[in-house]
């Protein structure tokens, strides 16, 4: 469907899914993936120009931000804006971007329940830079406000530790999830 320069498709649930199904309907040199509940500053398309210009960078996103006034959230963006420019490794929710040749090189976004973004990350860092443009992502703190801002935050580092010791994708989408899928089907 097109309306006003919008593309709108459809794909099967998950993530992964989607962003495929959007890989695949663009011919575009350059990706943006962003979670619905993030907005961009003014000027991002040109700092994505700026930054896919030099060959070396595999890929790039935002510094964090997380729309809440509380302090707590301050915390969160530094350690995770810390670890993205220090480990190479920012989370989908800072708005990945790169070029679709690279995109190709990695063999695609990988099909997996839960962890694609922090799967193709691993893959990129071996052919390239990972940059992280201090201009913002700002996302919501939707998930924080529902699960609890302590109890979220250890969840989102206990699956990426259990990840990375080799518990199963779905086992993890499991554990992220738990019934919020089947609540939102009824």
């Amino acid at each position: 469907v097109t309306n006003r320069g919008i593309n709108i498709i459809t794909s099967e649930r998950g993530r992964a899914n989607q962003m495929n199904a959007g890989v695949e309907a663009t011919s575009g040199d350059y990706l943006l993936f962003l979670h619905a509940d993030t907005i961009l500053e003014p000027g991002f398309d040109s700092e994505i120009r700026r930054i896919l210009a030099d060959p070396s960078v595999a890929c790039g996103a935002f510094t964090l931000k997380i729309e809440s006034p509380r302090k707590f959230f301050r915390f969160i963006e530094f350690t995770t804006n810390f670890r993205a420019v220090r480990m190479k490794m920012p989370f989908g929710d800072q708005g990945l971007f790169l070029r679709a040749d690279m995109l190709a090189r990695v063999n695609g976004i990988p099909k997996l329940p839960l962890m694609e973004d922090f799967e193709l990350l691993r893959r990129m860092r071996s052919y390239g830079k990972i940059v992280v443009s201090n201009l913002s992502a700002l996302t919501s703190a939707r998930r924080w406000h529902t699960r609890g801002l302590v109890r979220n935050t250890l969840l989102n580092q206990l699956i990426i530790l259990a990840y990375l010791s080799g518990i199963s994708p779905n086992k993890l989408h499991r554990w992220y999830y738990g019934n919020e899928i089947e609540r939102a089907d009824s």
